[in-house]
């Protein structure tokens, strides 16, 4: 496991692929707001004042609305629950998760 994480953080700094890096960092912290019991008003109201952290390095575009459909799509769907003690399931779904979206985000944009 140790090792497929360190494999996923070095594809983004060989692929300069920022802009998916975030998108994929976007699921990690909704998905952990929402495991935390984070309401989702609040969530979006972080987004908002993470924007200044989460910009396209190439283009300097924010990526807000990126930010805003994930934390959006984590809180509609059953991914996550709420105060979930599953840790090892929930940081396996993590992990699964953004792999996909980093795979899926560097396949698309290459």
């Amino acid at each position: 496991m140790k090792i497929i994480i360190f494999l996923l953080m070095l594809i983004p700094a060989f692929a300069h692929a920022n802009y998916c890096e975030n998108i994929a960092q976007f699921h990690v912290l909704s998905a952990f707001w929402k495991i935390d019991g984070v309401p989702k008003e609040v969530a979006l109201e972080r987004v908002k004042g993470l924007e200044v952290l989460y910009s396209d390095l190439e283009s300097g575009k924010n990526q807000t609305k990126e930010f805003t459909e994930m934390v959006e799509d984590t809180y509609k769907n059953d991914y996550f629950k709420i105060n979930d003690q599953d840790i090892s399931g929930y940081t396996s779904n993590m992990t699964y998760g953004y792999a996909t979206i980093l795979a899926t985000c560097l396949a698309e944009n290459s």
